[in-house]
């Protein structure tokens, strides 16, 4: 749709329309970039309950592009998202738990939002989990569990998780070891560009 029929739909009042036009002042899609534009269209939006634009809104203020850096306000948009049932919301919320950039540092918390988006479909969240069972850091320590989301993670192409994977079965953490294995998930991630894959299938070819 091009950018005069979704500016026409979003001053109908259509919410999923003024967040692609915000979208579209952002990212320069057929338009000169403008910020204010963007902001005006996101709130419009995200005031009729569009969760994608209250995630923009949260992106703007954590990443303080365009606007003063504000955790506060960040966690605070992705938290009604999140509410919402925004995976990528959530995931924001539970990482602002866990880097302690939320209301306080809470593992709980962290654990509690990534399991919502992991139970979505949300690979870095169930990758995120994953490292959560390994540690015993707000939930209790499984690595059955690890093992699980991890391998869900990495078989949705998350390379954090393939690499993770890969660890696991060189170093036998909750599976049996297999150097196979473990070389097999490395050569995925390395191939998207992770670099301690890369380094670590160059250490097991210098060894073999």
């Amino acid at each position: 749709m091009d950018f005069k029929k979704i500016m026409l739909l979003a001053l109908n009042g259509d919410a999923d329309a003024e967040f692609r036009l915000g979208n579209m002042y952002y990212y320069e899609k057929d338009v000169i970039k403008d910020h204010g534009e963007s902001m005006r269209w996101w709130r419009s939006s995200a005031a009729k309950g569009h969760t994608g634009a209250m995630f923009m809104l949260g992106t703007v203020y954590e990443n303080g592009d365009g606007e003063p850096r504000d955790d506060a306000e960040a966690f605070s948009w992705y938290l009604l998202a999140a509410d919402k049932g925004n995976t990528d919301a959530q995931f924001k919320v539970g990482m602002m738990y866990h880097l302690g950039k939320g209301p306080r540092e809470d593992h709980e918390e962290a654990a509690r939002w990534w399991k919502l988006a992991a139970d979505q479909g949300c690979a870095r969240s169930r990758y995120r989990l994953s490292m959560m069972y390994d540690m015993g850091w707000g939930v209790p320590q499984n690595y059955g569990e690890s093992v699980k989301l991890c391998t869900l993670a990495a078989e949705q192409g998350n390379a954090d998780a393939q690499f993770s994977l890969g660890l696991k079965y060189e170093n036998g953490e909750g599976v049996t070891k297999n150097l196979n294995d473990a070389v097999r998930w490395y050569l995925k991630a390395a191939r998207q560009g992770h670099r301690d894959a890369q380094t670590n299938l160059d250490r097991i070819r210098d060894i073999n």
